[in-house]
């Protein structure tokens, strides 16, 4: 009889943890622009402007994006070979090509390759400023360089600093020092390329508000590495997909490991119920 009832409570127990398991299962969300349906829209069309991005999953975060590139001189004056970083304007080149940055060297005029996230004139940053943490799974190029006569190796930074991060007048070096950590470089990709993050959904310190995407080389080394390399990139974001950073940290059991525990702990009951009615 002891026997019977401590496998229905093993049963019972092992279901609770799948159920539980299934429960913490994370959405997740894709930001972009298309023409049927505008999850972003535009605040401004000149340099310091942004776009705002709803999710497309309810209740989700939003996202802001801003861009930023290094036109600024120590001197104070503007030129593509400066490395202080400047406001430059986030430009909208339609469902088929994403997002690009002019900045105030090529004007908000500029022809292709200019009008992309670039490193040929001025070292450009797309800023992706979420209104929580998220972990940032990966992120779609639409026009890219690789594929019209250019090179587009991008990159991913993530920031993990205790305070909102400071880009205007700062300079790459700054940046990394404040908490800029690079999460992957990807080479040579191509027309509608998707570059994973490679992080892990499911672990909180994966997680951030703020995330930038870049050309290679940009915040870190501009030395050729494999077939990485510096100063011909150029390249469109056309979308990126992110789920909501875990809540809870290490010392919090998981809802898989509290089941494990209710199962030893139902063992350990029935052990000594048994004893008692020998």
């Amino acid at each position: 009889m002891q026997t019977n009832t401590m496998r229905q409570l093993l049963l019972a127990a092992g279901t609770l943890g799948m159920a539980t398991v299934s429960c913490s299962a994370l959405a997740g969300s894709t930001y972009a622009y298309d023409g049927t349906v505008p999850y972003c829209t535009q605040n401004g069309s000149s340099y310091g402007n942004s776009y705002g991005c709803a999710a497309s999953t309810t209740g989700e975060a939003s996202v802001t994006l801003t861009a930023y590139s290094t036109t600024k001189t120590s001197s104070g004056t503007t030129s593509g070979s400066g490395t202080i970083f400047d406001k430059a304007a986030v430009m909208d080149w339609g469902s088929g090509n994403g997002f690009g940055i002019d900045n105030k060297v090529e004007t908000t005029n500029a022809n292709a390759p200019l009008h992309s996230i670039s490193d040929i004139t001025g070292k450009d940053v797309m800023v992706l400023s979420f209104s929580s943490s998220v972990v940032l799974s990966s992120f779609k190029v639409g026009w890219a360089g690789s594929s019209n006569g250019y090179d587009s190796d991008v990159s991913l930074w993530r920031y993990t600093g205790s305070s909102a991060p400071s880009i205007l007048g700062n300079t790459a070096t700054g940046m990394v020092s404040a908490g800029w950590s690079l999460v992957t470089n990807a080479a040579n990709v191509l027309n509608n390329g998707t570059v994973s993050s490679g992080l892990d959904a499911t672990k909180a310190g994966s997680g951030s508000s703020w995330w930038l995407v870049t050309s290679y080389g940009t915040l870190g080394t501009s030395t050729t590495t494999g077939n990485l390399s510096a100063g011909n990139n150029a390249f469109k974001l056309l979308s990126f997909a992110a789920a909501p950073t875990p809540q809870g940290s290490t010392k919090v059991p998981e809802p898989a490991s509290l089941a494990l525990l209710a199962v030893a702990g139902l063992g350990a009951f029935a052990a000594r119920r048994s004893r008692k009615q020998v």
